[in-house]
């Protein structure tokens, strides 16, 4: 059974709704040798900074300066409205603080960004003229469309065809933060793409259809693919052994 498979089956919920707008998000910045470069790592849903040891580790080795995030489960909710919210509230923190680095020296960044951080990320990506390099893991084109087609989000999808959302209006409700409608200040910048064709938590069909907007508006991702490991083992493989960094 793929692993996709079972790990939604235990964890098919969308956590504590935070709060508190300073719950949302914590982060933590390494200074190192390099100070005018730094990585950006930008997190799947529910991950804490623990989970980056391996990925930091071979990052700090480099001599590059890190900033890390995580996001708490609940930024992702059946209240689409609220989720729009959360998500802007973190956008906009991540810019201030890429803006503050560039004020103490940093002048490139390197942002990663995997599974539901790699939405955040293609939009810092397009906003932040400093950010040279984009490498997304298990990305997709559409939060709306994922969330339509996601074994991990049939519940969130359930609540929102009960209240009479469909698609094509979540799609229209999210329309500033979906991946396929921030990729036209991405011109000139290394793209890498890691995707599964055995995704089934952010479907492979929806990570082919974000390279191929991609390349419909002239950019030319570097794509990596697998065929069996699925969304959780591809995340895993690259933190533990990075094809690129």
């Amino acid at each position: 059974m793929n692993l996709d498979t079972i790990i939604s089956h235990f964890s098919a919920d969308e956590g504590k709704t935070p709060t508190d707008r300073q719950e949302l998000v914590k982060s933590r910045f390494f200074q190192n040798k390099n100070k005018s470069h730094a990585y950006v790592l930008l997190p799947p849903w529910g991950q804490k900074l623990i989970f980056f040891a391996p990925l930091r580790k071979r990052i700090l080795q480099k001599g590059d300066c890190l900033l890390e995030y995580e996001f708490v489960k609940g930024i992702l909710t059946a209240d689409c409205r609220l989720s729009l919210h959360y998500s802007r509230y973190i956008f906009n923190k991540i810019i201030k603080d890429l803006k503050n680095l560039k004020k103490g020296g940093i002048k490139q960044f390197t942002v990663i960004g995997t599974s539901v951080g790699s939405m955040v990320a293609i939009k810092t990506a397009n906003h932040e003229p400093a950010v040279k390099k984009l490498i997304l893991n298990t990305p997709g084109n559409c939060q709306a469309e994922i969330i339509w087609s996601s074994i991990r989000l049939r519940y969130i999808k359930k609540y929102l065809e009960k209240q009479g959302m469909s698609i094509t209006k979540l799609k229209k409700l999210w329309e500033e933060m979906l991946p396929e409608n921030n990729l036209d200040k991405l011109k000139g910048k290394e793209l890498f793409i890691n995707l599964s064709r055995a995704d089934l938590v952010v479907p492979y069909a929806n990570g082919q259809k974000l390279v191929g907007k991609m390349r419909e508006i002239g950019l030319n991702p570097t794509v990596m693919e697998n065929n069996n490991l699925g969304h959780y083992l591809t995340i895993l493989k690259y933190y533990f052994s990075p094809n690129i960094i």
